[in-house]
């Protein structure tokens, strides 16, 4: 499994995707696939014993146990849920305790529907429940569960009468305590251990919201937009996570074509983006920017940045952006994937887009004459639709001797032309500081 995500990095599922959520940016980055519709993976659980990220799938019907790679979005399925050796009909909520102990809302009574009206402790190992007891709240539901400074806290939302109740739970007996009433907007929520509160995810339209939650007045205070509408086609948060630890952090400077660059030529340093002549631009020729508010246009041959020798040139079959990374610090084998997202302007011509990683010794100073240690890339194919984005990814094992690595962005040349967003570089296997 890979390792965990940095301490301020909520993890977001969406549909068939997970994605990382940057609050301090306000911008989303798609982790990976993880091969799930929608409400298919619920109450992901960080677990300290097995340094893992447990979640229930197929919560209805055939409630499973699996784990999660939080730095590629894989899911490893682990065994059915049972109640009394019998596998349960639904199960929603699971939450850790200080000791360790985890807790689980199971359906276990003839009652229609996904109610799941039973709180019990749960074997990570066997799937088995040890029942604790029912539940008396809205709909007698528990659709998640928290675990924050000591206290067990339940979530029932009920939209038929446009409320939804935070309970706590007794951890002896699984009664339920009302703490406050909400709003049915509210879907799904998790405890943030540096806020020593409440956060939650709403249904509001036209974007999802972050929301921290006021635990005597009910308050719900959006803190960020999800931007579900732009990015995931308005699809509701399917379960949110804050996990400990440092992950692989992003080794990409300007990940998300924000920040312009001045760089002429090919680039000597680590952090900048350069080679062939591309800038910057906002939604355009039918593309939107995949994240944020500006994108990477590739433009034509020729130097980026201004002055002799620089400037748009024509000709070229490919364009090129490349930026160069020190990892010096990672450990040989440790493996980066490079992932980025290519579009194409209304009208263009099919083509391809791809990624690639090329691993070096020596000098950032010497890379337009290096020769790679070693080097791995992806192609995609480019639609005609302006409006959808295509993911390309590369992984490479960093060889003895590596100290830095060169990151490519490509695409074939076309009028209109072709973007680039949402870059990203990262360690998956071993690390770097």
């Amino acid at each position: 499994a890979g390792l965990p995500p940095a301490p301020d990095a909520l993890l977001v599922f969406v549909a068939s995707s997970l994605f990382s959520f940057d609050r301090s940016a306000g911008t989303l980055h798609e982790v990976g696939p993880t091969g799930y519709g929608a409400l298919a993976i619920l109450s992901p659980t960080y677990v300290p014993s097995t340094g893992a990220l447990h979640v229930i799938v197929d919560f209805i019907n055939a409630p499973t146990l699996a784990t999660v790679d939080p730095c590629t979005g894989a899911v490893t399925r682990g065994p059915r849920i049972t109640y009394n050796g019998t596998p349960v009909s639904a199960a929603e909520g699971l939450a850790i305790d200080a000791s360790g102990t985890v807790f689980v809302s199971i359906k276990r009574t003839a009652r229609s529907g996904p109610v799941t009206e039973t709180i019990g402790t749960i074997d990570l190992g066997t799937g088995a429940v040890t029942a604790l007891g029912t539940v008396t709240t809205l709909q007698n539901d528990v659709d998640q569960l928290a675990y924050g400074d000591g206290t067990l806290y339940a979530l029932d939302v009920d939209t038929s009468v446009g409320q939804g109740g935070i309970y706590t739970i007794d951890p002896s007996t699984g009664a339920a305590t009302l703490v406050v009433l909400v709003s049915d907007t509210l879907r799904r929520m998790i405890w943030d251990p540096v806020a020593h509160a409440l956060i939650g995810a709403t249904a509001d339209t036209p974007d999802r919201q972050l929301v921290s939650i006021d635990l005597t007045t009910g308050a719900l205070t959006p803190t960020h937009s999800l931007n579900a509408e732009a990015q995931l086609g308005g699809a509701l948060v399917d379960a949110l996570a804050l996990l400990p630890g440092a992950c692989p952090r992003e080794l990409l400077t300007n990940f998300g074509y924000e920040t312009p660059e001045p760089v002429c030529g090919f680039p000597t340093t680590a952090g900048d983006w350069a080679v062939d002549y591309s800038d910057l631009v906002a939604s355009t020729s039918g593309v939107v920017p995949f994240t944020g508010g500006a994108m990477l246009r590739f433009v034509s041959p020729g130097f980026m940045g201004t002055g002799a020798g620089c400037g748009p040139q024509p000709g070229g079959a490919s364009l090129d952006v490349a930026q160069l990374v020190d990892v010096s610090g990672c450990q040989a084998g440790t493996t980066l994937q490079l992932r980025a997202f290519f579009d194409a302007a209304a009208g263009a011509s099919p083509g391809t887009g791809s990624c690639l990683v090329r691993a070096y010794s020596g000098a950032l100073a010497d890379f337009d004459t290096a020769t790679p240690l070693s080097e791995q890339s992806g192609t995609v194919a480019l639609d005609t639709n302006a409006t959808t984005w295509q993911r390309c990814t590369t992984s490479l094992a960093l060889p003895a001797g590596t100290t830095y690595v060169a990151a490519y962005l490509s695409a074939t040349a076309a009028t209109p032309t072709r973007f680039a967003d949402d870059a990203s570089l990262r360690a998956i296997v071993g690390g770097c500081p």
